[in-house]
C-alpha cells in the first residue's frame, strides 16, 4: 500500500491537465512492480490510462488520477494519517483498499471532531 499511495502522489504531482501521458517513476523500486500497481490501480478505478505492453514486457500509460483516485489520496495524504492508517490496518489484520480507506476516513472523522467539536460522517 505504500507504493500505491506514493504511485498516487506522483501521478498527482506530474499530472499537467493537457491530456498527455504521465511519466510514472518511483526511486528504489524495479519497474515492473510498478507497472504492476498500475494495471491494478486502473482496475481499482483509482486512474485512468492505457495497456501500452509491447514485446519487451508489460508497459501502462497513464493518462490521469480519477475522482475516487484523489478522493482516495486526500484520504492518506498526511504523513501521520498514513502511519495511523498503516498501524490500524495491521492490528486489524486486512490489507485491501477499501479498508485502508475506512481507517483513514474514521482517523480523519476522529480528528474533525475532536478539533471542532463537530460530528461528520464521511
Amino acid at each position: 500500500m505504500d507504493l500505491v499511495r506514493l504511485l498516487l502522489l506522483e501521478i498527482e504531482e506530474k499530472h499537467d491537465g493537457t491530456g498527455r501521458p504521465v511519466n510514472v517513476k518511483v526511486d528504489g523500486r524495479p519497474r515492473e512492480e510498478v507497472t504492476e500497481h498500475l494495471f491494478m490501480l486502473a482496475e481499482a478505478g483509482l486512474i485512468e490510462g492505457r495497456d501500452a505492453s509491447h514485446l519487451q514486457g508489460r508497459d501502462f500509460l497513464v493518462l490521469r488520477m480519477t475522482w475516487n483516485g484523489h478522493e482516495f489520496l486526500d484520504g492518506v495524504r498526511d504523513p501521520k494519517i498514513w502511519a495511523e492508517t498503516k498501524d490500524g490496518a495491521k492490528k486489524v489484520g486486512a490489507f485491501s483498499l477499501d479498508v485502508f480507506s475506512a481507517i483513514a476516513k474514521g482517523i480523519i472523522k476522529k480528528k474533525i471532531a475532536d478539533l471542532s467539536g463537530v460530528e461528520i460522517g464521511l
